[in-house]
């Protein structure tokens, strides 16, 4: 319901893009299940409180946002007994990344998803979360077969990020790595 309305939000616009979770379900047939959407924002700040206000008006919902680690990020949640549900993650960006249009709305286009997913491995790679990011880019290289290659344009954004060398070596790895798509037998 709210990833929806965030979506309508978004339609047409040029300043956010959709990246992490919400960005690999756009492109994967095997969807996961995931809470937050994640926004890289031209204008993070006033992009945040105009979709809360819009979450606001569209729900009747008390919406607050937070700033994140002393920077310019923003995150949408609200607040309830039982904890804070987080809504959206905004995060500054001087400029927009390579982006592809799905359904009128920026997503993340798949090298650079796959890029920041190998990135978010590496930072989190002795973390549960991690296993997501496995299998996200799993999922994704799954998808866009034609990335799982050392060089190429998944290379290339790595190398424009300033990616360090264990990061680059962590996608040989993956490279090297066969991955075998799930059977429809396989559930069973």
């Amino acid at each position: 319901m709210i990833l929806n309305a965030v979506r309508d939000f978004l339609r047409g616009r040029e300043d956010a893009v959709v990246f992490g979770g919400h960005a690999v379900n756009a492109y994967v047939k095997e969807q996961r299940a995931t809470q937050e959407v994640d926004l890289l924002s031209t204008r993070a700040a006033k992009l945040a409180t105009e979709l809360r206000d819009y979450l606001n008006r569209r729900f009747r919902l008390f919406l607050l946002i937070r700033r994140l680690n002393k920077s310019e990020g923003r995150r949408i949640y609200q607040a309830t007994q039982s904890g804070n549900h987080f809504l959206v993650d905004l995060r500054p960006v001087s400029k927009l990344p390579a982006a592809r249009r799905i359904s009128q709305v920026l997503f993340m286009e798949p090298a650079e998803l796959i890029a920041s997913k190998v990135i978010a491995y590496h930072q989190r790679r002795d973390k549960p979360k991690a296993k997501i990011d496995r299998r996200d880019l799993t999922m994704l290289l799954l998808t866009f077969p034609e990335f799982k290659r050392d060089g190429g344009l998944v290379v290339e954004r790595l190398q424009a990020v300033g990616a360090d060398q264990a990061v680059c070596d962590l996608w040989k790895e993956l490279v090297a790595q066969e991955i075998k798509p799930a059977e429809d037998d396989d559930k069973f």
